[in-house]
């Protein structure tokens, strides 16, 4: 095991030293994967509500009525709301960690190639225009 080029630790090392610059990149995506635990406790909150104030005879909450009021309408008007505004930030969160992801490990593969190879990625207005057997 000891005769191996790069022991497991050092790959490790070698690994977080290429992701070092794109570190920042890396916490915004944690930081937006982290939300989407508090939004899905969020979803069955509307529902909640419905049950137990509209259609149930449980009192309203302060916070509740002091923004929506008192009346099945006014809560019924409210849970529909949340839960429209809940399912589009929930929507949100998972598009921004997929756009995240997939920039970050592009950035990633394109640094680690340039690394690899050499070369720097050329523009597209470098590339010619005729086909090769023209």
């Amino acid at each position: 095991m000891k005769d191996k080029r790069y022991a497991t630790l050092e790959l490790y090392r070698r690994l977080l030293a290429q992701a070092r610059p794109y570190a920042a990149l890396v916490g915004l995506t944690l930081m937006v994967e982290l939300l989407a635990a508090p939004l899905a406790l969020l979803m069955p909150v509307p529902l909640k509500i419905v049950v137990d104030n509209v259609l149930g005879d449980r009192p309203v909450p302060r916070f509740v009525s002091a923004v929506v009021g008192g009346s099945a309408t006014a809560l019924l008007a409210g849970a529909v709301a949340m839960l429209v505004l809940v399912t589009l930030a929930a929507l949100a969160q998972r598009m921004a960690s997929a756009w995240l992801n997939a920039y970050a490990g592009e950035r990633l593969t394109l640094d680690f190639r340039t690394r690899l190879f050499g070369a720097r990625p050329t523009a597209i207005s470098f590339v010619p225009r005729r086909r090769g057997h023209d």
